[in-house]
């Protein structure tokens, strides 16, 4: 694996690339805080694509499921929660998905 600086993150081309894809494809959080809002901007990129956003910016078409998203959504949100996988905001925010979602993914099922 390649060093990196302390300071350097790793992902960040691939967030600099998602912030920028977001600016004219996604409202961040919708009707919530805006918190952990990489994590929304992911979802958005699956929901309106069919497509993992890491993969795609790998330059790879790795089809993503309303399922595998929202699965996604949860473990990005936990995984920048303190409480990690207790988190009440992923949960919530998960159980939100699953009930709405269904009404906001584009991709074919």
């Amino acid at each position: 694996s390649e060093m990196t600086s302390e300071n350097e993150d790793p992902d960040g081309p691939y967030l600099n690339w998602l912030a920028e894809w977001a600016k004219t494809h996604s409202d961040g959080c919708t009707h919530v805080s805006q918190i952990h809002q990489h994590c929304c901007w992911q979802h958005d990129f699956a929901y309106q694509t069919g497509a993992s956003p890491r993969a795609f910016f790998n330059g790879d078409w790795v089809p993503m499921s309303r399922k595998e998203a929202d699965a996604e959504f949860l473990h990005c949100n936990q995984a920048e929660d303190v409480l990690g996988r207790f988190s009440p905001l992923a949960w919530g925010r998960w159980i939100g998905i699953r009930i709405f979602g269904r009404f906001f993914y584009k991709a074919k099922p």
